[in-house]
């Protein structure tokens, strides 16, 4: 077996409308619904090229923001700072603004959000 590349990430989100218009108002579209007996919907939102999310609703009350398990999304920005105003502006808070950091030996800003169901984010600005 060979990782060949990414596919997605699956996110639970409270209100799945409300989430799949705070990833569409930073820049993604929606490649895909999906549709399930009893009125389940989802969405695959294209963030950039081969970056997608799953957007759901949660298997079990209570588990959006990382409670089972992942930490966060880690999304590459041409610019750190716009990012941040995005996700503010978009409905999600900044926790850590852009900061001067290393990702190995090349030099990065980044900073560190909430999206609107308590998902992690981390932008990251190469430089």
């Amino acid at each position: 077996m060979s990782i060949i590349g990414f596919h997605h990430f699956q996110l639970d989100a409270a209100d799945v409308e409300r989430t799949r218009r705070f990833y569409e108002a930073l820049g993604g579209h929606m490649v895909q619904m999906m549709e399930r007996p009893g009125g389940w919907k989802g969405y695959h939102i294209a963030l950039c090229e081969g970056t997608v999310i799953e957007v759901q609703p949660p298997r079990l009350p209570g588990q959006c923001g990382g409670a089972d398990g992942w930490d966060h999304i880690a999304l590459e920005v041409d610019d750190c700072a716009a990012a941040c105003a995005a996700i503010e502006a978009a409905g999600g808070r900044v926790e850590k603004y852009p900061t001067a950091n290393r990702l190995g030996e090349r030099p990065i800003y980044n900073a560190v959000a909430y999206g609107v169901d308590g998902e992690k984010l981390e932008v990251i600005q190469l430089l």
